[in-house]
């Protein structure tokens, strides 16, 4: 299956079949990964959250967003590890640049 998600709008599109499925995400995406032992699908995005669908009868729905902080977007899901690392730049107010870790619960 490939996965990419757009902008403008924000939209997950992916091609699971001959036909196109399209789902909306959260603002300004631009990371997307495929947790293949939960049938998931992680969206990092600029707008301060991530978005996660999971398989369901076929077809992938919208199952929850987590909040991050507005202009945290580039991310890397390790599943050795079964973490999603997501980076946050310093913010304005003069906090230093991190790495958020989440553990995916079942």
């Amino acid at each position: 299956m490939l996965a990419t998600v757009f902008r403008s709008p924000p939209t997950l599109v992916f091609n699971r079949r001959p036909d196109q499925c399209r789902l909306p995400v959260c603002g300004d995406p631009d990371d997307v990964f495929f947790d293949t032992a939960r049938q998931r699908i992680y969206v990092s995005c600029g707008a301060g959250e991530i978005a996660v669908f999971q398989l369901q009868d076929r077809t992938y729905h919208s199952l929850t967003w987590i909040a991050t902080a507005s202009g945290v977007r580039t991310s890397l899901f390790v599943p050795e590890l079964d973490r999603l690392f997501v980076a946050q730049r310093a913010g304005l107010l003069g906090s230093n640049a991190s790495v958020r870790v989440y553990r995916p619960v079942p």
